[in-house]
């Protein structure tokens, strides 16, 4: 759990990073029992900063800066939140949310954790902050991130608890992109994506219609999930995509081709493609 602000002094300075290789890894995960799991919606806002609040208040680290986090979050949350390049994911106990991991694709921090691995006092230490790094780290990997990382403080609760999970590296003493103030880009105007190593790279920003991005894919075959309905128009070159349960079919230039939201596919170069590509949140109408 980690934030910009102005200089503690009431705590470590020391900065930890931990990074995970997700080359081959084989993700087998279980929500524990009596729990259910969804992505949060923008509708889920209050609840979302709520649950973020109380499990940073309780880590002896983090509790004397509560006024401040809250405001990053906040502020976080409604940029982020309901953001093609973002996920918040969300573990509830019948009306009460348990636990949440906010993770993105980049972020001006220079990790891929948004919020940390939160997990509400109520319900911590039954299995949640483990199974829910490993899904965030599997929707990670998923994305084409194969090196996710993040930052926290020395000796805090995530520090010595849940990252080092996963056979994460840890590296003590490193500095923290975020001690400085956040640049205009942290609102997502203009937005570098990468996958896959750089393999697979996007710029995204936002519309009137909606979230856009004009990106660039190398020869390869990749697969990707989506979280939104994607409407993509191929701009140069010949693209082969396959969905599930169908056969691979050819989008060259100036044709188009429709992902539903929800959907694992895979797609297929044997040049350089470049492709816009606009995000359709289910229930948003199609301007």
């Amino acid at each position: 759990m980690v934030e910009w602000s102005k200089p503690m002094r009431t705590v470590s300075t020391r900065w930890v990073r931990h990074r995970w290789n997700l080359r081959g890894v084989d993700f087998t995960l279980s929500v524990p029992p009596g729990y259910q799991e969804r992505s949060a919606t923008t509708a889920d806002g209050v609840r979302v900063l709520d649950v973020i609040l109380r499990a940073y208040g309780s880590d002896p680290i983090w509790r004397p800066h509560l006024p401040a986090i809250a405001t990053r979050m906040h502020h976080r949350i409604c940029q982020t939140l309901g953001h093609p390049g973002a996920v918040y994911l969300m573990i509830e106990s019948g009306n009460e949310v348990a636990a949440l991991s906010g993770v993105a694709v980049s972020h001006w921090t220079d990790q891929n954790f948004l919020t940390g691995v939160c997990v509400h006092p109520n319900h911590q230490r039954r299995g949640l902050g483990k199974f829910l790094l490993g899904r965030s780290l599997q929707w990670l990997q998923m994305q084409g991130i194969l090196e996710p990382q993040v930052y926290t403080e020395f000796e805090s609760l995530a520090d010595r608890k849940i990252y080092p999970l996963y056979g994460s590296t840890r590296v003590v003493g490193v500095p923290y992109p975020g001690t400085q103030p956040p640049p205009p880009s942290e609102a997502y105007t203009v937005k570098h994506n990468c996958y896959f190593d750089g393999r697979v790279r996007s710029l995204g920003f936002g519309t009137s219609h909606g979230y856009v991005t004009i990106g660039v894919i190398t020869p390869g075959r990749y697969e990707f999930t989506s979280d939104y309905e994607e409407h993509v128009l191929i701009l140069s070159g010949t693209l082969r995509v396959k969905l599930p349960g169908r056969d691979w079919v050819e989008a060259p230039t100036n044709d188009a081709y429709v992902v539903p939201a929800d959907t694992k596919f895979e797609v297929e170069s044997e040049t350089d493609v470049a492709y816009l590509c606009r995000y359709y949140p289910v229930g948003i109408p199609r301007g």
